[in-house]
C-alpha cells in the first residue's frame, strides 16, 4: 500500500512539474481581441486580422467570426503591427502597439470602402463659359397673358416691370419724367 501511495505521489509531483511551466508560460503571453466593423457599424464576418511582431517579423493571422469578433492568443510580449482587411474594403493598420506580459488588449477596427478617391478637375480659361462676373443682372419675363390680366391702369412697360418679384421703386425715382407731356395736356 505504501508503494502505491509513493507511486501516486510521484505521478502527481511529475504532473505538477510538467503543468506549472505551461501555466507560467500562459501568464507571460499576450492576447489581442476585438471586433471588425464597417463605417456604419455593421459587423464584417470573415475579415482577416494579422499581428506581426516587429522584432522577429513573425505574423499570426486569424479570421473574424459571424459577429465580426477575432482573438489572437498566446502572443509573445513586444511591439506589434496589427492590420485588418476584407474584400472591397481598405486595409486598416495600427502600428507600434506595445504589449507587456500577461496583457489582454482590446482593439477594434473600422474598415472603409476601398476605391474611394478624390479627383482634381482643372478648368482652364479657354474652357470657362462666358460669364460677366463684374455685374449682376436680374431679369424676368412678363407674358402676354399677364399683360392682359394684370390690373395696371397705364399699361406702361415700366409699370409692368414693378409687377415682377424683387423689383421695387427707388424713393427718388425719375420714372414720371419719361412720360409724354403732350398726352397730359389734353
Amino acid at each position: 500500500m505504501c508503494s502505491q501511495k509513493l507511486i501516486l505521489l510521484l505521478v502527481l509531483a511529475s504532473f505538477s512539474v510538467i503543468v506549472s511551466p505551461m501555466v507560467a508560460q500562459d501568464l507571460d503571453n499576450v492576447t489581442i481581441a476585438g471586433r471588425v466593423t464597417d463605417q456604419n457599424g455593421a459587423v464584417i464576418p470573415s475579415a482577416t486580422v494579422a499581428a506581426t511582431l516587429i522584432k522577429t517579423k513573425v505574423e499570426r493571422t486569424v479570421v473574424t467570426d459571424d459577429d465580426g469578433r477575432y482573438k489572437l492568443i498566446q502572443l509573445e510580449p513586444g511591439v506589434y503591427s496589427i492590420k485588418a482587411s476584407f474584400t472591397n474594403f481598405a486595409t486598416e493598420e495600427k502600428t507600434d502597439l506595445t504589449t507587456v506580459a500577461g496583457q489582454n488588449v482590446k482593439l477594434d477596427f473600422t474598415l472603409k470602402p476601398a476605391g474611394v478617391s478624390a479627383e482634381t478637375v482643372v478648368v482652364s480659361a479657354a474652357e470657362a463659359p462666358p460669364v460677366d462676373t463684374s455685374r449682376t443682372v436680374v431679369g424676368g419675363t412678363v407674358t402676354t397673358h399677364e399683360i392682359e390680366s394684370l390690373p395696371v391702369n397705364s399699361r406702361s412697360p415700366i409699370d409692368l416691370i414693378f409687377t415682377l418679384g424683387g423689383v421695387s421703386e427707388e424713393p427718388l425715382s425719375t420714372r414720371d419724367l419719361a412720360e409724354d407731356r403732350t398726352s397730359a395736356r389734353s
